[in-house]
């Protein structure tokens, strides 16, 4: 296969201590890469500097934390290749994965997302790979399914393939979003504009979730905490209210989260409670703070 045909892009944020074991999957096989730095202030220009100076890869350096959509973004409008693999730096890519999806890829035009299934090790065996492909299904809307592959209305935007023709005409990420349902969004624009997203059944990567930013201390464990569920929380009302659902619904439903999210308070649980109020907290500050959706 010609991998001149795409540009993997990784965005970063305090992600120096894990970098390196995304890129060894990938680095050896000629692939052009783009990492964009959400300010991040760790040692990453150093690692890439000192380990891979010799291959193809592009480190931009922003200014200060856009998040991920508009991060990516960055990189997308620079790219001229016919895809784009989006890939999250505590993803790894297993094997060929990348390959498979772009094979299917070429074999249908209407094909506007590609995404590979997730297990929970390296180097699964073939029942952990079954168990990971039915498991994934339970989760998703299946629209057509065959041997080969699943078509459905939603993929992971943590190893996503793009058709960049496709989103030339649809545009990228939605950058009302800071974190988290961008990919929610991009999906619901796929499928109204009847392009396909499929995921290939032979295709894998291990995402070790969650462990992309280095944090120091259980201060700073817990502040991090807070922002992305904050995040979390007002994204999930952004999209409830993209996709028509009424203000006064999504009210109660977060004055309810926040009210109850003190009972773990009361039980002793930190953790719970920070994610529940933080949830709470930012689609609550949706609603008072932003009163137009494009």
């Amino acid at each position: 296969m010609n991998n001149n045909l795409v540009t993997i892009i990784i965005v970063t944020y305090k992600s120096a201590h894990i970098i390196s074991k995304a890129l060894e999957k990938i680095i050896n096989k000629g692939f052009r890469i783009i990492i964009i730095d959400n300010d991040s202030r760790d040692n990453l220009e150093n690692i890439i500097a000192d380990e891979y100076s010799n291959k193809e890869i592009e480190l931009i350096k922003l200014p200060k934390n856009i998040g991920f959509g508009r991060a990516n973004n960055i990189a997308l409008a620079r790219i001229k290749t016919k895809y784009a693999f989006l890939l999250n730096p505590d993803a790894f890519i297993i094997g060929d994965a990348l390959e498979k999806l772009i094979h299917y890829m070429e074999k249908d035009k209407n094909i506007a997302l590609a995404g590979a299934f997730d297990v929970k090790k390296i180097d699964p065996s073939k029942d952990e790979i079954i168990n990971a492909v039915n498991n994934h299904k339970k989760t998703v809307e299946i629209i057509k399914e065959n041997q080969d592959l699943i078509e459905t209305s939603f993929i992971c935007g943590g190893y996503m393939l793009l058709n960049m023709s496709v989103f030339i005409k649809l545009g990228f990420f939605d950058e009302n979003l800071f974190l988290y349902g961008e990919d929610e969004e991009l999906c619901d624009r796929v499928i109204a504009n009847k392009y396909k997203i499929i995921q290939v059944k032979t295709a894998f990567v291990y995402h070790q979730e969650h462990s992309a930013t280095k944090t120091k201390g259980m201060l700073e464990k817990y502040l991090l905490l807070y922002k992305r569920y904050s995040h979390m929380g007002w994204s999930r009302v952004y999209l409830k209210r993209k996709r028509g659902k009424a203000n006064i619904d999504i009210f109660i439903s977060l004055v309810f989260q926040l009210l109850s999210s003190f009972l773990y308070l009361a039980c002793f649980s930190f953790r719970r409670f920070i994610i529940r109020f933080a949830r709470a907290k930012g689609g609550i500050s949706n609603l008072l703070l932003f009163k137009k959706l494009k």
